[in-house]
């Protein structure tokens, strides 16, 4: 669901769930209401590229399940084996 299509009540429901993870306990309770009104859930599949070399970050990913690699190139197209 994208954030703009959220209730109220469901950014409530985000945010007890974002107030539960301990990786996040360090951020004040202003900022995870502000995170559970913005945030929205993506699944991607195995082999994903969130960011290669260079890019600017326009995005925050929390993990919640599976495994993310940071994998060192030489170039923007050649992987170091």
């Amino acid at each position: 669901m994208w954030p703009r299509d959220r209730s109220s009540k469901e950014c409530e429901v985000l945010f007890d769930s974002l107030r539960k993870w301990k990786s996040l306990d360090r951020f004040s309770v202003g900022f995870l209401r502000r995170l559970s009104a913005f945030a929205y859930l993506e699944e991607l599949g195995d082999g994903v590229t969130l960011y290669r070399k260079g890019d600017r970050g326009t995005s925050w990913y929390l993990i919640l399940s599976g495994e993310i690699a940071a994998i060192p190139y030489r170039d923007q197209n050649e992987a170091v084996s």
